[in-house]
């Protein structure tokens, strides 16, 4: 009893109801991890939900973070006394009051600080920290993973007090 007719556009008058399966091209599904392993300490998201771009979708806490943050501090600090000492040692240098030595490893000791600072604020950044507005008194172990993009969350794999490693992949969002 099958037929075999052409191929004709029609216009529907009711709804059609099917099952089926959306495919999205790579550039829409999102993969979530967390930039710094950690143990998830809040999630409220489910999965189906919609969500906004830069919704929190989990508190996430690493002792390691007190540690960047430390670090950051403590060399920010020390560029602080660095600077100082490097413009003593120029202005000595200037005159030839002390040996070119000693102003050439302040010079270096600077850069490296530099540079150092310079990669713990990015490290700080990433996970949403203002290395601008960090100061002792606000230092956290967490951080706030937050979503890329707007979209439906179609996979919540973790919940709260799981240790999640850099490299897992902790939501999958939608973008359709």
């Amino acid at each position: 009893e099958v037929k075999l007719i052409k191929i004709e556009k029609h216009n529907l008058n009711q709804v059609l109801q099917v099952n089926g399966m959306i495919d999205l091209p790579p550039q829409n599904l999102i993969s979530v991890s967390a930039l710094m392993g950690g143990f998830v300490r809040q999630t409220d998201i489910l999965q189906g939900m919609k969500i906004q771009k830069g919704q929190v979708l989990a508190v996430i806490e690493n002792p390691d973070l007190l540690i960047i943050q430390q670090d950051y501090l403590e060399s920010k600090s020390r560029l602080e006394y660095l600077n100082k000492e490097y413009q003593r040692q120029q202005e000595l240098s200037k005159e030839n009051i002390n040996a070119l030595k000693n102003f050439q490893q302040i010079q270096a000791e600077y850069a490296a600080l530099q540079v150092k600072i310079n990669v713990l604020a990015k490290k700080l950044a990433l996970v949403g920290i203002n290395p601008q507005t960090l100061q002792a008194q606000n230092i956290s172990a967490s951080y706030l993973l937050t979503a890329p993009q707007n979209g439906y969350v179609t996979e919540v794999n973790t919940n709260i007090g799981k240790f999640a490693q850099a490299n897992d992949v902790l939501f999958e969002i939608a973008d359709n």
